[in-house]
């Protein structure tokens, strides 16, 4: 069974895609990417939260080798 962390991580992925594609298909009348003052915040935030689940998952992943080659 995996880990609650894994898990943790997974769902924080998986949250930020739907986030991603909501604000991808919040335009309105084109499907695309649309930058404006109001959603560029909202990009930058979910390419922040994409970075920190990832450098944290591979945080683990590194920690989970140390321990196993000791």
């Amino acid at each position: 069974m995996k880990s609650e962390y894994s898990q943790i991580i997974f769902l924080t992925i998986l949250y930020n895609l739907i986030w991603l594609s909501s604000l991808i298909f919040a335009t309105g009348h084109i499907v695309g990417l649309n930058i404006d003052d109001n959603q560029l915040l909202a990009y930058i935030l979910v390419f922040i939260t994409f970075l920190t689940s990832f450098i944290s998952f591979k945080i683990k992943e590194i920690t989970k080798r140390r321990l196993m080659v000791k």
